[in-house]
């Protein structure tokens, strides 16, 4: 920033010498007449601050006082009342206005010379300027100029992106006008300076909320070619802080002051990545906010976009060619789609955005990927990790195993695993079960894995809360219903369990509860005598549901959305329910004839 107000001085120093302007001779009138009015009252005048001083001279500034050449020596004036150090001062609301007024009015002016031509772009295929045009050297002297100063007000207003989250008003008053200045040519969309105002926004640990959804509603999900870079640019970013995190394992913690970067872009990118709509709406897809046409594209953006394709090792699917805007095509949102959730999911993520991933996985994110397999790896170390993850993960790794034939042989055996008594209690247990409903509706599964899940079932629905008991039973049921040859473990003989030890103990159960692996754990032979317990069982519920194993499996199977979110509210509530229905409630042996006996005493006492 101290660089950039030198080349302010420098070019100010070598630009053709004009007359003052009228408002300026107005503003250094109204200074005379104060120092005048400040003499004649005896009394000494305030000493202003430098940003008080900076704002009394530029409050004769309008947009109008800029024209052509002349006006623009206004420019580092304005430039440079945005470089005070807002996030170390205390800002009133007056000095607030008075910056966002700035702001403004070099907007304004920036967008009308750049309809005039008069600033050039530079993009990532080098300068595009107008051709044909014999400019003098005083002209093109004037369009560096202003260069360098639309150069110097982008940097200022992208360092305003990281200010603290008090000072929000700033933040999306730099980022609208930034907005504008992407878009500010008709026909081209400045993805240069787009990307980086969302690797400022990115690697922001104060990006605030209201940020975020000026960035998503008015921009990311308006307009297509929007939609189209911002994916790609998080993916970009995404990359760049992995390849650093890389670097920062390779040199043994070099950098401890960016120790917690990654944690910071990987939150902000999931927040902004998980609430862009995909797939795109083709309302969307056509809008843009460059004012680009779909079918309009400079040979230089398709060769970069070809290039693009040629490299990615992603995919095995390609864009077909033609003559249109990269972010035109569904696919090429697809494509980006999927570049930023991997590269997303490779960086450290927090708890919360780690879950808030997986929760997203089937609906959202896998779906819309181009090759959705990419996925396994991290899905596959989600289950070996166990716990809530490697319970959400379930869910997304069901459907490549089922969709796209991955190969995850150990995947029952996970599913096993998970079965404990803390699960009863964990907070995902609901959405646990429904999978696991799914996950057994297969007929193509052993017998023996049936066997043991429904066996490990009934054991955790013995011991463990009634409301495990209520959702256990018909899940058993069901699993049965559908694998008639387990039915066997209902009507087995105990004393047929598996011979006896041979010390005269009795039988002894062939079940193995401390077993890993479902194949083996000999449930099959065994019998389900937790079932008959829980006929006896002090909740009516239960031990209704466990007497329907004395009849035959003939019924429906059991509707297991009804009992996965069953608590003990609710197991409270069909209790009093049920008390409320009864009616004829004996309160006495005998119906009393009146309100006391008869006696004299009480007779008197309420004798009128």
């Amino acid at each position: 920033m101290f660089y950039f107000g030198l080349g302010c001085i420098f070019l100010l120093d070598h630009m053709p010498k004009r007359k003052s302007s009228k408002a300026g001779a107005k503003a250094a009138g109204g200074a005379k007449k104060a120092k005048k009015a400040s003499k004649k009252t005896g009394k000494k005048a305030p000493s202003l601050s430098p940003l008080d001083q900076a704002i009394l001279g530029t409050e004769h500034i309008t947009p109008s006082s800029f024209n052509g050449v002349e006006g623009s020596s206004l420019l580092p004036s304005l430039i440079g009342l945005l470089l005070f150090p807002l996030e170390e001062s205390e800002l009133s609301e007056e000095h607030e206005k008075s910056i966002i007024r700035a702001v403004g009015i070099l907007r304004k002016v920036f967008l009308k010379y750049s309809e005039q031509g008069d600033i050039p772009i530079v993009g990532s295929t080098g300068e595009i300027a107008a051709k044909g045009i014999n400019e003098t050297a005083s002209r093109k002297k004037f369009k560096a100029y202003l260069k360098e100063q639309v150069k110097g007000f982008n940097s200022v207003l992208v360092e305003w992106l990281s200010l603290p989250k008090s000072q929000v008003q700033l933040q999306i008053v730099a980022f609208r006008a930034l907005m504008d200045m992407v878009g500010r040519c008709k026909g081209f969309f400045d993805n240069d300076l787009f990307s980086r105002v969302t690797r400022a926004i990115l690697t922001s640990p104060d990006m605030t909320v209201e940020l975020a959804l000026v960035y998503l509603q008015d921009f990311a999900r308006k307009y297509g070619d929007v939609h189209y870079y911002a994916l790609k640019n998080i993916a970009t970013v995404a990359t760049e802080t992995l390849r650093q995190v890389d670097d920062a394992l390779a040199g043994a913690g070099e950098d401890e002051e960016d120790e917690f970067t990654p944690l910071i872009v990987s939150k902000n990118a999931f927040n902004i990545l998980s609430r862009i709509p995909m797939p795109i709406s083709s309302d969307v897809l056509i809008d843009s906010m460059a004012g680009l046409r779909p079918s309009a594209l400079e040979e230089d953006q398709d060769a970069e976009e070809s290039s693009d394709e040629s490299s990615d090792e992603d995919e095995d699917e390609r864009e077909p060619a033609g003559k249109k805007a990269p972010w035109a095509s569904p696919y090429s949102h697809k494509k980006m789609f999927s570049k930023a959730w991997l590269s997303l999911l490779r960086l450290p993520l927090s708890g919360v955005s780690y879950k808030g991933a997986l929760k997203r996985m089937e609906k959202e994110i896998i779906p819309n990927l181009v090759n959705p397999l990419m996925l396994s790896d991290f899905l596959t170390k989600s289950c070996d990790r166990g716990g809530e993850p490697g319970l959400l993960a379930l869910g997304g790794m069901h459907i490549l195993i089922a969709r796209y034939e991955f190969d995850y042989p150990s995947f029952y055996t996970k599913l096993f695993a998970i079965l404990s008594p803390e699960l009863f209690h964990a907070k995902y247990r609901a959405h646990f079960f429904n999978k696991l409903s799914l996950f057994m509706t297969s007929s193509a599964l052993p017998v023996q894995t049936v066997a043991s899940f429904a066996k490990r079932l009934a054991r955790l629905a013995l011991t463990g809360p009634p409301s495990g008991a209520l959702y256990a039973l018909p899940l058993i049921f069901n699993l049965l219903r559908r694998h008639p040859v387990c039915i066997a473990m209902i009507h087995r003989d105990k004393k047929a369990g598996g011979g006896g030890s041979g010390n005269g103990e009795g039988p002894v159960d062939p079940y193995r509860p401390n077993e890993t692996n479902p194949m083996q754990t000999g449930a099959l032979d065994s019998s389900l005598w937790e079932v008959e317990a829980l006929q006896k069982h002090p909740n009516p519920s239960i031990s209704t549901l466990a007497k329907a194993f004395n009849q035959k499996f003939n019924r429906k199977p059991y509707d297991l959305r009804n009992f996965s979110e069953a608590n003990y509210d609710d197991l409270f509530e069909q209790a009093i329910e049920r008390g409320r229905k009864k009616k004829n409630v004996a309160l006495c042996f005998q119906e009393p004839s009146g309100l006391f006996e008869d006696s004299a005493f009480l007779k008197k006492a309420f004798s009128m």
